[in-house]
């Protein structure tokens, strides 16, 4: 369980470090030097000014992605054990897989739950610019981020907000 875990976090924070008009090259099986000889020849600069700012990625739509790949993860072992063992065993060792995963989930919110607030949030609304991203869903996250602004600028609290929000 913890491996499946692992991996999954693992690839979400190499999803975070690549850039998506080059992640098939930097996905693939070669090494680093090869990559970055290819990048050079395909684009004809040495970097991906794109590489390592998924900021926007994440706020769309990779939080909940992850969220949701925690929530379903499993490997082919881990039901072959499954299904071998007594029902009574069983259902002890999903109870444990879904304690789990909703441990590492409030884990990650602690974590990562800025960015869902005033400031951070607004590089959601680059969102629709990304390659794969959705017009429509950064329109949402900046709704909310005014939204948000909004109620905490008239209940008094607006001197509480980060100083990049107020600008």
């Amino acid at each position: 369980m913890n491996r499946s875990h692992g991996k999954i976090l693992e690839r979400f924070a190499k999803r975070l470090e690549g850039c998506e008009c080059h992640r098939e090259l930097l996905t693939s099986r070669m090494s680093w030097k090869s990559k970055k000889r290819k990048l050079k020849q395909e684009s004809g600069h040495a970097n991906c000014y794109m590489r390592s700012r998924q900021g926007a990625w994440f706020q769309g739509r990779g939080l909940s992605l992850l969220f949701a790949e925690i929530d379903s993860c499993t490997s082919d072992l881990l039901q072959e054990l499954l299904s071998s063992m007594a029902p009574g065993e069983r259902a002890l060792l999903v109870r444990l897989q879904l304690e789990l995963a909703d441990r590492l989930k409030e884990e990650l919110l602690d974590k990562l739950g800025f960015h869902r607030e005033l400031p951070y949030c607004i590089i959601g609304i680059y969102y629709g610019e990304v390659i794969g991203g959705c017009v429509q869903r950064a329109k949402e996250i900046l709704r909310k981020a005014l939204d948000e602004f909004d109620t905490t600028v008239a209940s008094g609290r607006g001197a509480k907000l980060h100083r990049v929000a107020l600008y």
